[in-house]
This record gives structure tokens, sequence and C-alpha cells, in this order.
């Protein structure tokens, strides 16, 4: 299944960012790029707040929030206490009493009692010999060897005392199920999630169990790694036919693609680091909230030849979505540290060999999404508003340096330089 197959069910129609920023050319003068630069920020270095801001985050609808509870749970003493409750899948908590977990009252059974299923009355002592001492569970068991359709999850109990029926209702459709607990989704299908997508979500696919999170920054996808939750999505497909879409590990933007010309800008504030104190620098690019649209931010670090040490700001109306390290002159991959360090949800980035050449700049790009620390790399084309050509992303920990890019080198912030503080006491020559 391709990228745009799996992402399909995700994507929206890509914004247009707010503003004059224009796709910038690979090569040509300085004269035809505008500096890219931050909002404007109140004494405390944090942009004004503005009324009426735009809210990205995810909402949950507490009434979607399941309720964790005991299965297979009974007593005859409403009064007495079984201690703290299991956490397990609940798919009905509102309908606990019609599955035969009511502690209110004991239902007992006799010869004359039968189950109502399909157009069909059988007697229950047909299906349990010891009618008497049987529950429903007990019941729907039996009825399941001969209708698999009647699982637990998907199974609907009531009993009516007048008339001494068990009746059996199948509550979910056979193509799929899902169940929420807090802010966490189990599905069996795409067209489930979808319907009630929430900040952290697992898929019971074709090819596997996969573990499905969104935020404002776009959708990431990974092969499932925690156990329980395998757990409960084997237990919720319980007599629900497989699954006829496959799934695979990706990253989807849901933001209008960064323009190049901050990418320039970067690209030329690391070469004059480089060139002139052989230092490593951090640059983070923000999505504007309010006034949709991108910017770049130099953030106050302590720098030097193999290390940054950065202090991020908050700020209001803004979502770190790209944050980009330079490796000076050096091989460009993301190290071990790095790994340990990229554990938010969004697009991190690795810029070396730089090489400032007359009036452009040569250098590689290594880009990836970051998932809790589960990576997806990327190639810089999807990110920017500018074709790229490919980089080898088969293993971004091994250095690139055979793919050379250039830019034109472009004029950036001259307050950049003011965030810096380099390690020994060194300056910029």
């Amino acid at each position: 299944m391709s990228n745009q197959d799996l992402f399909g069910y995700f994507s929206r129609k890509k914004e247009e960012p707010v503003g004059d920023q224009e796709k910038s050319p690979v090569s040509g003068s300085d004269s035809e790029h505008q500096e890219c630069t931050s909002p404007t920020h109140d004494d405390a270095g944090v942009p004004s707040k503005m009324s009426g801001s735009v809210d990205v985050s995810l909402q949950i609808d507490p009434d979607q929030q399941g309720e964790a509870q005991s299965e297979d749970e009974q007593s005859s003493d409403p009064e007495e206490s079984s201690g703290p409750e299991k956490l397990e899948l609940d798919l009905f908590p509102d309908e606990k009493a019609a599955k035969g977990e009511n502690k209110d009252k004991q239902v007992k059974f006799n010869h004359m009692t039968f189950a109502v299923y399909a157009g069909n009355t059988i007697p229950v002592s047909k299906l349990v010999p010891d009618v008497e001492n049987c529950n429903m569970e007990d019941v729907r068991k039996k009825l399941e060897k001969h209708y698999p359709e009647l699982s637990k999850q998907r199974t609907k109990m009531e009993y009516d005392q007048k008339k001494n029926l068990i009746i059996f209702t199948v509550t979910i459709g056979r193509k799929g199920a899902k169940a929420i607990e807090g802010i966490e989704g189990y599905f069996t299908s795409y067209t489930e999630l979808l319907e009630d997508i929430q900040p952290i979500n697992y898929l019971a696919a074709k090819n596997g169990h996969y573990e499905i999170r969104k935020n404002a920054i776009g959708t990431f996808v990974s092969e499932c790694t925690n156990v329980v939750a395998k757990e409960k999505l084997v237990k919720l497909g319980d007599g629900l036919e497989p699954a006829q879409n496959e799934c695979q590990e990706g990253f989807h933007l849901e933001l209008p693609p960064i323009p190049y010309l901050i990418l320039q800008q970067i690209v030329s504030f690391f070469s004059d680091l480089a060139a002139a104190c052989d230092v490593e620098a951090t640059s983070v690019i923000y999505w504007d909230t309010w006034h949709r649209r991108y910017f770049a931010d130099i953030p106050p670090q302590l720098v030097g030849k193999t290390f940054v040490d950065v202090r991020y700001p908050s700020y209001f109306d803004a979502i770190k979505v790209l944050e980009i390290h330079s490796h000076n002159t050096m091989d460009t991959y993301f190290s071990s540290t790095d790994n340990r360090d990229e554990l938010e949800m969004m697009v991190y980035g690795v810029i070396g060999c730089l090489q400032q050449q007359e009036d452009d700049v040569a250098f590689n790009l290594k880009l990836r999404a970051s998932m809790q620390g589960r990576f997806f790399n990327l190639q810089p084309s999807y990110i920017f508003d500018h074709p790229i050509p490919d980089q080898n992303i088969l293993n971004n920990m091994l250095p690139d340096s055979n793919r050379p890019l250039r830019t034109d080198y472009t004029h950036y912030p001259v307050e950049w330089v003011s965030r810096l503080k380099i390690s020994g006491g060194g300056k910029m020559r």
C-alpha cells in the first residue's frame, strides 16, 4: 500500500501560508530574497498574545471516554466490595448489566428458560445441563460454538424474567469494532478510526498492529510495540472478519510545506558559524497558529565544536515543527545522542559538510519525523516548498557526504548571532 493510499485517510487539503513569502529559487541574487523574521515579541521575548487564537490542540469528548471495569465479575451480595477493579477493555460500559454482570440481582434459571437468537428459541437445558447453576455468560459460550459471531465483545444479553427468556443480540458489525479508554482508541478498521480518532490510537490491520498518533503537525504511524495494546486489539477483534486494509509506518504532514527561504537563511547562518569559529548551532522553525505562517528562531544556546546546549523559549501561539542542528564541516548524520534527545512528536534535521563558495553554500541535509523516539526518514522535498534533489535516507545514522546540495547565500536576521554563547569565550571572526 502506498504512502498516498495510507495517509489519504488522514490528509486534509493543505493550506497556503498567509503572508508575502514566496518560493525562493535555488539560484539568484541576494536582492531577490526577503528575510523571514520572528513575530513581534514583548519584553520577555514571547510573541504578543492575541485574542481569538486558533486552538490546534486535539479535543477529547468526555462522553466518549471509556470506563475501566472487571470482566466476568459476579457477586450475590451487592454491598460486598471485591477490592480494586482490574483495568480492562470495556466496549459497552453502559450495558454492563445486559452482559450478565448485574450485581444487584442474582438470576436463577430453570428447565423452562429459553435462549432466543436468530429466530430460534433454544432450551437452555440443551446447552448447559446444570441449568440452575449457570449464568448468561455460560449460555453465551455454549451458543458461540454454533454461532461464532456471538463473541463476548459483540454480544448483548438481556433476560426477560416475565417470559423466562435470555435474548442475545449482536451489537457490533462484522466489519469492525472500536473501544475508547481515556485518550486512547482501539480500532479494527480504518472507518471506525476515522470516525472517532483519538490522540493515541491502536489499529488492527491486515498486516499487523499499528500505533497511530496525531497532533497539529501531522499523523505519525508506527508498528505497535505496546504488548498490552496488542492484547486488547486481539480481544476486540475476536469473532470479527479479518482486517482488509494494510498499514505501513510513516509520517504525513498536515501543515503547509515550509518556505525554502527559511532553510536558505538557516544554512547561511550555520555556514557563517562554521567558517568563523567552527561550532555547531540549533535553529527551530515554528508554525504561528494566529497568523498561520512559519518563522525561524535561534533560541539562546551555548555552542561548541561538537555540542549545543539549548534553552527553548515559550511561545503563546506557536508550535515547534522542525528543529535543525548543524554539524559544521563534519559529516551529516543523526548521532546516538540525537536519538536519545529527539523524542518530541515533530520533525528533526541535521545539516553538515558546510562549505561557502563565493555567493553560494554547499551542504548536506537529513530529515526525520520522531514519534516518541521512533523515527521515519524523510526527503527534504516533502517538508519544504521547493524541489530538492533526493538524499540518501536509507539509513539516517550513516554519514552522507556524497550528495551535496547548493543554495544561494541568503541574509538572515542579525539578532541571531546575539543568541549564541561560544564555549571557552570564543567569538565570531
